[in-house]
């Protein structure tokens, strides 16, 4: 069977909040959104893949002939449409004869119900088998009327006394669809919800198939939305794989996990959750009992036997260390946490001949420089500036709680690492991509400069131990000579762009 993907789209949305990625290669759980869609797709036998991309989308066209060339069955248009229905009509010569599903570059569903939908279509006998779901969360959706066998007998606009469900933008047809198509296209009609209210009103065989949920991502924090569904339907499948017994809680033992709080964890607060809901549904699995405290919660020692925390405060810090003393395991230590405020890390670092950028004072400043705070954490703007004159300097006020370090040339990129495992990953960093504060922007355009990643993962590995680190992550700047500079180094990051296998790692270490 052929699969269809509608990349065509411009992404307005998108680029008005700041995500410059083009959509198809945004990133959910740390894979392109169109990757993710062709691997699902070759896992459901797809024969062919057709993709329809607009002329200007020339970094997606790049990355699609980079897949076709490592031997995928991929095929690709280049064409600017209006709809995405007319981009359906562009690729429906290639479909050919007999069933094809298509869907757009942005959908997100559960891969398990997608292979339960696929294998439903090959039974049917109709003419269109549409995914649709009960889950709305869409700016304008199209509300879908079924009887009691779900047979669809309507698309709406507006909710209807028999609209259960919305269009989830998943389609399976034959090519009996082709004619109502045409004349939709030669009526001069647009939109793929037209040509499928059309359908109905031609009287074809349409039925409906429910999913628990579909997402699109049109907006910057619909990423977060994606990921979240996604992640937390990876974490049920695996703690509903093993039984889990009172005598093997008692065996195992109890685990504490702490959530940091939202003053340390700027614009990252979910991605934070996220990995530890995932640590703590892999304890659980393993037979744990496992409790969640939040940092602002947690004002006075508690009874457990293991605590991991990604607690950063003064306050929850002294805490966990009183616990410390009493014998109770706390990952990461108190010590090696507060070994990460700025002023402490590059100190260590910098003694044991760990390579970084130089570091400025008031009469050795050249510019452009970053302006970084000394002690604690970032939690705000103004807690790393990048000056790039001296008269912006002089405009700034009071120094004498940040750090001065050059400005270095290079490509981002981000490593996570856990300590006594073999889990290490890092990933480079587009400077439109989602941050903190947005100061990847000042680094250079992305380049994927050639760079030794043992060397990376040998040196990250040394830092961590240097500062007494289990779980760390950091981030670096690789020059066109292929040389690695330390920028950053933190105690337990959000492993956004591999949650699952982080925690499964994480998890790990409680047998060290």
């Amino acid at each position: 069977m052929k699969y269809a993907i509608l990349a065509a789209g411009e992404g307005s949305r998108l680029r008005n909040e700041g995500i410059m990625t083009p959509k198809p290669l945004i990133e959910v759980c740390g894979e392109p959104m169109i990757d993710r869609l062709i691997r699902i797709f070759l896992q459901n036998d797809a024969e062919e893949i057709l993709i329809i991309t607009n002329n200007e989308s020339v970094e997606t066209q790049r990355h699609i002939h980079a897949l076709k060339n490592k031997g995928l069955p991929i095929r690709l248009v280049v064409k600017s449409t209006s709809s995405s229905m007319h981009s359906f009509y562009e690729l429906m010569p290639l479909l050919g004869h007999g069933r094809f599903c298509l869907t757009t570059t942005d959908t997100i569903f559960r891969e398990d119900e997608f292979q339960q939908y696929i294998k439903a279509f090959l039974n049917f006998n109709g003419d269109a088998f549409m995914a649709v779901t009960d889950y709305i969360d869409d700016e304008k959706p199209l509300y879908v009327s079924t009887d009691n066998n779900l047979n669809i007998t309507g698309f709406h606009n507006e909710p209807v006394d028999t609209t259960r469900y919305i269009s989830g933008g998943i389609y399976c047809m034959t090519d009996h669809v082709f004619p109502v198509l045409s004349r939709c296209i030669e009526n001069g009609m647009s939109r793929m919800r037209t040509f499928q209210a059309q359908l109905v009103n031609e009287g074809k065989c349409v039925k409906a198939f429910t999913f628990s949920k579909v997402l699109d991502v049109d907006h910057a924090d619909d990423i977060d939305k994606a990921e979240d569904f996604l992640l937390r339907n990876t974490i049920m499948a695996q703690s509903d794989s093993i039984e889990v017994t009172d005598d093997r809680i008692k065996e195992k033992g109890r685990v504490l996990l702490i959530y940091r709080a939202e003053v340390f964890s700027p614009n990252m607060s979910a991605k934070d959750h996220q990995i530890l809901d995932a640590v703590g549904a892999n304890l659980q699995s393993l037979g744990y009992a496992v409790s969640f405290l939040r940092e602002e919660d947690f004002n006075a020692p508690i009874s457990t036997d293991i605590v991991m925390s990604m607690c950063r405060s003064q306050q929850a810090l002294d805490i966990l260390g009183q616990m410390e003393v009493n014998g109770i395991r706390v990952i990461n230590t108190t010590q090696s946490v507060r070994n990460c405020s700025r002023r402490q890390f590059t100190d260590i670092l910098t003694q044991a001949d760990i390579p970084m950028p130089k570091q400025y004072n008031k009469e050795t400043a050249k510019f452009p420089l970053w302006l970084k705070k000394a002690e604690g954490w970032s939690v705000c703007h103004e807690d790393i500036q990048f000056i790039e004159s001296a008269k912006q300097f002089s405009s700034i006020g009071a120094i004498e709680n940040y750090m001065m370090f050059e400005h270095l040339n290079g490509s981002l990129v981000k490593f996570y690492g856990v300590a006594d495992t073999d889990y290490f990953m890092w990933k480079y960093v587009s400077p439109d991509n989602q941050s903190k504060f947005g100061c990847e922007k000042h680094n250079a355009t992305l380049h994927k400069f050639d760079f030794s990643q043992s060397e990376l993962q040998s040196y990250a590995n040394r830092c961590a131990s240097l500062l007494g680190l289990s779980v760390y992550g950091g981030d670096c700047i690789i020059n066109e000579s292929g040389e690695i500079k330390f920028i950053d180094f933190n105690d337990w990051p959000s492993f956004s762009a591999d949650c699952i296998n982080a925690s499964i790692a994480i998890c790990s270490l409680i047998s060290h």
